[in-house]
């Protein structure tokens, strides 16, 4: 007998498809019901060896059966049952899209019963337009952008009833919480730079090494990249975010540290504007929110790896705004976030399964 909500898992062998398992782990209502590969066949625990799985029975099944095996299981579903089938996509940028739009036909009669999330970027744009400026590729299903949630609950209420959400990137989501509470106060110039820094660990580059990743040319080392622009800059430069868009130039930078994302804003005021008021503004707009605290003093990477913890630094030097934030890059950023959205469309308290204390050390 069925007695949890059933979690489809697609791009099982992906970074964050290993730390969303190393959660549902420990989760008392979730359980994992299928984990799809390309290959297939492959075992859990070889894919995440950190992870402690019946080596026998945990193996992935073959991605190209993922749609017919939710059709017979949806099918199957009484309409009253209690219990939801969760698919929760890990896919790479830009194969979501396209797999969601060949088959969303399928599940169309079980559009109450499914639900999804998506961690890749292709539906966290509203436009096409946008999509196509961002990825430099045509949108599978543009018709759907801009009807997914923004998984990001501290700033983008879920709608009651959701059923489809787009999970914010990890720099989009640090940039959304130091920036959003002193734009949505009126606190800040647009027609002056805002002027964004982040340093990510190597974890947000996936799980498979490149040049630029590989552990004896990140090691000891730290580098700026996408001067020219940064595709998480389009989840900030959203409509849901702004009527008018203000001028953010955003620099990324490569950390040799594994989990970890420093997000430094330094924000023109429109006013002169006392530090402790504006960390109160910051206090309040995140009142009751679990997962975020804000504090005058500098928050750090190692306060907050192995969590779903957002620290947020609030100070003022002149007539600028300095807010910064640190994220696990790898849960807030990505699958604690992911499971923060499901515990609260599927009703569970949100911090549930989801770490709040960092490693430290």
């Amino acid at each position: 007998m069925i007695t949890k909500h059933q979690i489809y898992l697609a791009g099982a062998s992906g970074l964050l498809a290993g730390e969303f398992l190393r959660l549902l782990g420990v989760h008392p209502g979730l359980e994992l019901a299928g984990a799809y590969t390309r290959a297939g066949g492959q075992g859990l625990m070889e894919l995440h060896p950190h992870l402690a799985f019946d080596s026998d029975t945990a193996k992935t099944l073959e991605f190209e059966s993922l749609a017919a095996d939710l059709v017979k299981v949806l099918k199957a579903h009484p309409a009253d049952f209690p219990w939801k089938v969760v698919l929760l996509l890990g896919l790479p940028h830009g194969q979501s899209g396209p797999w969601w739009a060949a088959h969303r036909d399928r599940f169309e009669e079980y559009a109450d019963v499914l639900v999804v999330v998506d961690m890749s970027a292709d539906f966290r744009l509203e436009s096409a337009d946008a999509y196509k400026e961002t990825y430099s590729l045509d949108h599978a299903c543009p018709d759907e952008l801009g009807h997914w949630a923004c998984g990001l609950p501290e700033l983008h209420t879920l709608p009651p009833g959701c059923k489809r959400i787009a999970v914010p990137g990890c720099f989009a989501t640090a940039m959304q919480l130091a920036v959003l509470p002193a734009a949505r106060a009126g606190l800040l110039k647009l027609d002056h730079s805002w002027i964004l820094q982040g340093v990510t660990g190597s974890s947000g580059s996936g799980a498979h090494a490149t040049q630029g990743t590989h552990h004896p040319h990140r090691n000891g080392n730290f580098k700026a990249y996408g001067l020219g622009g940064h595709r998480h800059e389009a989840e900030l430069l959203t409509p849901r975010n702004f009527e008018k868009m203000p001028n953010v130039d955003f620099t990324p930078h490569s950390g040799s540290f594994s989990r970890g994302i420093f997000l430094h804003a330094i924000l023109p005021l429109a006013a002169a504007s006392d530090a402790a008021a504006i960390r109160k503004l910051y206090g309040e707009h995140y009142a009751g929110q679990s997962f975020v605290e804000v504090q005058a003093s500098t928050p750090e990477v190692r306060q907050v790896a192995g969590s779903n913890r957002a620290l947020i630094g609030i100070t003022t030097r002149g007539t600028n705004l300095h807010a910064i934030c640190a994220i696990d890059n790898t849960l807030k950023g990505g699958a604690g976030q992911a499971m923060q959205c499901l515990n609260l469309v599927l009703s569970f308290p949100q911090e549930t399964a989801l770490p709040i204390s960092g490693l430290g050390y």
